[in-house]
């Protein structure tokens, strides 16, 4: 079996192509696979659904996606060919790494590792706010802001040399069109941070097509910045014990 990881770009690349990319306003998507978007590119091909450990498919829902979903398998698998960079876990063990890669080797499933344009680390987000070359990018850039919390972090979050112009909030792969149509009332804007789970596989490449802007699959680093205290999986288990609160109140 290959090892993709072996193709990476690493965060100096990333980051000098993201930059090229704003300065010359080219469009360009960076979309990642991890768990749940493998476990929806998997599904009833190399794991029935019905073999998803619950916790699983709960995690998938507040990604965003229902299974089964055949057609929006189709759609991903698409995007991410066309998508300038695809960010794929690399975490061992129980991550997605070993699933990623039995996808990328099955004859069912029509993706394969030289479909991709680039790729890179499915972490490759925090790594980029870890070294300070987020701050970097958004200087002087005006910004979108797609997500469930896209509208506290518009209030909250100071982004230092940028100007946010808009937010528009995601709950689910069935807000896509919607969210889409939020931005074409959006003032002109450099740079879209997209944390939407499994539907920022297709907002970022739709966004970066249509306006020309650089959209970045910006995961849970929007939960951080309004957080920004403890380790990744702190945020993770933090923002959806929230939206399990907001969802038994019945909130969105």
């Amino acid at each position: 079996m290959i090892d993709y990881r072996h193709h990476f770009l690493n965060t100096q690349e990333v980051f000098n192509r993201i930059k090229v990319a704003l300065e010359e306003k080219k469009p360009f998507a960076l979309i990642r696979v991890g768990d749940g978007e493998a476990r929806v590119l998997a599904h009833d091909i190399l794991i029935p659904v019905g073999g998803f450990p619950s916790v699983k498919l709960a995690r998938l829902k507040y990604a965003g996606v229902e299974l089964p979903a055949p057609d929006l398998r189709k759609k991903i698998i698409n995007y991410l060919k066309c998508a300038e960079l695809v960010g794929l876990s690399d975490v061992e063990g129980p991550g997605a790494y070993p699933l990623i890669r039995e996808i990328l080797e099955s004859p069912l499933i029509p993706l394969y590792l030289n479909d991709f344009n680039s790729i890179c680390s499915a972490y490759i987000h925090w790594y980029l706010y870890r070294e300070g070359l987020f701050r970097e990018l958004w200087q002087g850039r005006r910004i979108f802001l797609l997500g469930r919390r896209s509208e506290e972090v518009a209030g909250k979050v100071e982004f230092t040399g940028g100007e946010v112009v808009g937010w528009a909030k995601i709950e689910g792969w069935g807000d896509v069109e919607n969210c889409l149509k939020e931005v074409e009332r959006a003032e002109e804007f450099h740079l879209a941070l997209v944390s939407a789970g499994v539907p920022a596989l297709i907002l970022c490449p739709e966004l970066a097509r249509k306006y020309r802007v650089v959209a970045i699959d910006f995961g849970h680093l929007m939960d951080y910045l309004l957080e920004p205290e403890g380790s990744i999986s702190r945020v993770r288990i933090s923002s959806k014990k929230k939206w399990d609160e907001r969802k038994r109140e019945g909130k969105k």
